[in-house]
């Protein structure tokens, strides 16, 4: 199973990788420790920490296509470390038309942009959330006008349009869903 789940990774790191010259894919050890191959035939031996976390991205997918399991694969800040076109290259891959796979992703604040990705992939997109706190808020959570006064003072926010005012200093998530 190693060796397929080694194939599967490198045609996935291949996928998502803005380098296709120089990477010839993942090497994976007896004991599954991964490493970046080089075209060269030699390991990228100080791989920043984007190009980790796309390898480790390729195994993760490559250990569910080997093992058939039809499960949702769930990515937590699977952007942070990754300039923009990688990031790219990661949504286009995950979210291309023939997958089967549901993936759910949770994306820290400014991993990827939200009016972009809604745009570039939203007919791939069943639903998304953002979840905030109320103290985070630069528009009104009850009418969405971006005409509100902050006060840290009193741990409040008003919204000078319909007067909804709120608690700023509750460390309660707001959960807010998204248009698609």
């Amino acid at each position: 199973a190693r060796s397929l789940v080694e194939e599967n990774a490198s045609e996935v790191f291949m996928q998502v990788t803005n380098a296709p010259a120089t990477f010839a894919g993942i090497k994976l050890d007896k004991e599954f420790r991964a490493q970046i191959l080089l075209k060269s035939g030699r390991i990228a031996t100080a791989p920043s920490s984007g190009m980790k976390s796309m390898m480790t991205i390729s195994i993760i997918d490559a250990l569910r296509r080997v093992s058939t399991l039809n499960a949702p694969i769930f990515f937590d800040t699977p952007g942070r470390s990754l300039d923009e076109p990688h990031k790219i290259a990661q949504l286009n891959y995950f979210w291309r038309l023939d997958h089967d796979s549901q993936f759910l992703i949770f994306a820290h604040s400014g991993e990827y942009k939200i009016d972009t990705t809604i745009n570039e992939f939203g007919d791939r997109i069943v639903s998304a959330w953002e979840l905030t706190f109320p103290g985070d808020h630069k528009k009104c959570l009850k009418c969405n006008s971006e005409n509100i006064m902050h006060s840290k003072k009193q741990n409040r926010a008003n919204c000078l349009e319909c007067e909804y005012n709120w608690d700023t200093s509750e460390e309660n998530t707001i959960i807010t869903e998204i248009k698609i």
